[in-house]
């Protein structure tokens, strides 16, 4: 009965996909997420959905990973934003948009440096913060990352560091103002010239 379970929750949670490891080694098969009993997150990685064995890495022994079409590269010790004091000890960064300007996704993550002081626990929310994520743009062939806040001032600062102000000035004429839901398709058009 166990067996028939075990095997059932692979399949059902489980996809296809890779983790490559910090050392650029690369696992290939079936993920799924998973939190050992200290609490971290990890993934395992299934060689077939009969795997008994499956390989068990925590986040933090994994430089990007993917499952089905979603990619993921992990962040460590990253300030994204310079004037705060916002600091992400490790997160699972989407990636939303690959060319060259990387566009990412980050809804999860810790801010040691940020607490409650009535529970303790992790905040992070400050004046960059007005939605429960944010984007990070990289410049593919320099790896220049920066978050982008949600402050208009701020966002059209960073936007500014990674595209030609024409290029702004046009995409606003045409598609309208840019707002902070419409930076993926910002990106997305830029990569696509």
């Amino acid at each position: 009965m166990t067996v028939l379970f075990l095997l059932w929750s692979v399949n059902s949670f489980s996809q296809n996909g890779y983790a490559k490891l910090l050392n650029d080694s690369i696992l290939v098969g079936y993920l799924k997420h998973y939190t050992p009993v200290s609490g971290a997150r990890g993934i395992e990685v299934w060689k077939d959905k009969k795997d008994k064995h499956p390989a068990k890495l925590l986040l933090t022994e994994i430089s990007e990973y993917a499952v089905n079409k979603d990619t993921f590269k992990i962040f460590r010790e990253f300030l994204p934003f310079q004037e705060s004091d916002v600091y992400i000890e490790l997160a699972q960064a989407k990636i939303i948009s690959r060319g060259k300007i990387i566009l990412y996704q980050i809804t999860e993550f810790k801010n040691p440096n940020r607490t409650d002081p009535k529970t303790g626990a992790p905040i992070i929310l400050d004046d960059n913060f007005k939605e429960y994520y944010f984007f990070v743009l990289e410049e593919k062939a320099t790896g220049h990352k920066r978050a982008i806040s949600t402050n208009k001032e701020k966002m059209r600062e960073v936007l500014l560091d990674f595209f030609p102000e024409r290029y702004l000035i046009k995409y606003a004429e045409v598609n309208g103002k840019i707002k902070y839901k419409t930076i993926p398709d910002v990106v997305k058009l830029y990569n696509s010239k």
